[in-house]
């Protein structure tokens, strides 16, 4: 991986995850191999008050390697200072079973080597289209739900449990959309 220092910080972050799916999502080797070039081994990621050290993100990746067809990584604003980046992004992805995609606000240390060392998501479920009335309802009782009982309050495991469902973090094959803060992705196969 480049350091931070070789690219502006959002062309540092598109390719860092556009790279980082294809090695370690979408490569041929085990995950644990490839997440040593993108990870320090003590990282700690805090996704939305989930903690994730190095053993679960690897976790996090099985799931991923199987459902995630696609995925584009959209940099709307970086910015670093020396070793540390925060930026703004949408993860568009296309999974086995349905399109997602994602707001991530990222709050990230990195080695000078490139690595992550630690990071903060918090992130936010777009909708792909405008829900239906009654779809509209129903999120408002699934809010209204979080509210009083955080999906994960109970299971830790409920976020390893949630990428099942479509956890848009990881893709394939990297290509150029030609826009210069963003990244796609793509599995053989999926043309």
């Amino acid at each position: 991986m480049r350091s931070l220092a070789s690219l502006p910080p959002d062309r540092f972050v598109a390719a860092f995850f556009a790279s980082f799916t294809e090695e370690v999502v979408h490569g041929d080797q085990p995950p644990e191999e490839a997440m040593r070039r993108y990870y320090t081994p003590d990282i700690i990621q805090l996704s939305d008050g989930v903690p994730l050290d190095w053993e679960r993100l690897v976790a996090h990746v099985r799931p991923v390697r199987r459902n995630l067809v696609e995925a584009r990584y959209e940099v709307h604003e970086a910015m670093a200072d020396g070793q540390r980046i925060a930026a703004r992004l949408t993860i568009h992805a296309r999974m086995r079973k349905r399109d997602v995609a994602t707001q991530v606000h990222l709050f990230a240390e990195f080695t000078p080597e490139g690595l992550m060392r630690r990071s903060v998501q918090l992130t936010r479920a777009l909708p792909d289209e405008p829900p239906a009335e009654e779809d509209q309802l129903e999120s408002h009782d699934r809010a209204a739900s979080y509210a009083d009982n955080p999906p994960y309050a109970d299971n830790p495991r409920g976020a390893d449990e949630a990428l099942e469902a479509g956890d848009p973090t990881g893709a394939g094959e990297r290509g150029d959309t030609g826009d210069e803060g963003s990244q796609r992705c793509r599995t053989e196969g999926s043309r």
